[in-house]
């Protein structure tokens, strides 16, 4: 590539990584209204989406307290997580 090309690369790849930007601000005040929508709900349907916001619990291992006593089970600990999923 010429130097003009790389330039013109640069400003295109700057251009979209700003669109992407806005378009992710945009996506992320929607998901915040649907989830206000939701509430304590865990799935809503609306024509042909299907929207879940569930908890999902998973077991995740103390690193420092196995590596300190050498063992798993005795210190594993829970953690919980709600992922937002839209499928069509």
């Amino acid at each position: 590539m010429t130097n003009p090309e790389l330039m013109q690369a640069l400003t295109e790849r700057q251009e979209l990584v700003r669109i992407m930007d806005e378009a992710k601000a945009r996506i992320d005040e929607l998901t915040d209204a649907l989830k206000a929508h939701m509430g304590v709900e865990t799935s809503l349907i609306i024509g042909p989406y299907k929207v879940t916001w569930k908890d999902v619990v998973r077991t995740v291992a103390d690193v420092d307290a196995m590596k300190a006593a050498g063992i798993y089970p005795d210190f594993s600990k829970q953690q919980v997580t709600r992922p937002f999923k839209v499928t069509c």
